[in-house]
């Protein structure tokens, strides 16, 4: 399954990132955007999920999380 990825670094700090399995969905996405916005967003296509996309999604699925649970009590 393909693993397509449009992402933003001019949006937010972390980037913005769209995740779609369909390389047509993905350009409009990148396409809209781009109108939208004026930012130069990034494509990428990944035909095989990589143990580095699995990192990269379980990184950002933590700072979401500790994001979500606010300070730790003490903090």
């Amino acid at each position: 399954m393909t693993e397509c990825t449009v992402t933003c670094r001019d949006c937010s700090e972390p980037p913005k990132v769209w995740r779609w399995l369909c390389v047509d969905c993905a350009e409009e996405q990148l396409a809209r955007h781009r109108a939208d916005t004026g930012h130069q967003p990034h494509l990428h296509v990944a035909a095989e999920v990589t143990l580095d996309d699995i990192r990269r999604d379980m990184t950002a699925a933590r700072r979401v999380m500790l994001r979500k649970a606010g300070p730790w009590p003490g903090w």
